[in-house]
């Protein structure tokens, strides 16, 4: 790492806030409300004893509509983020 980056490195460690908003950054995909994809995070502190045998029945659901992400499943309940068209999200 050359000396200019170790600067650049400090700066973003003292302030995270120097970081330009995307819209900013070249390349940066421009932000569109109605786009293909809809990112979902969600969470619910629900009681689920039987948390396991949802598994199987949510990934399939996924696997079925191309959703792509992370959802764990818990006694305490469900927490996640996952992504996908707005008809596979629907559908989850």
């Amino acid at each position: 790492m050359n000396a200019e980056d170790k600067d650049h490195v400090a700066d973003l460690k003292a302030s995270p806030s120097a970081l330009p908003p995307s819209d900013e950054v070249e390349g940066a995909p421009a932000q569109q409300a109605d786009g293909p994809y809809t990112v979902a995070a969600l969470y619910k502190f629900v009681a689920l004893p039987d948390y396991e045998a949802l598994r199987a029945p949510l990934l399939t659901v996924c696997k079925k509509h191309g959703i792509v992400g992370t959802i764990l499943l818990a006694r305490e309940g469900i927490n996640g983020t996952v992504c996908g068209t707005h008809e596979a999200i629907s559908a989850l």
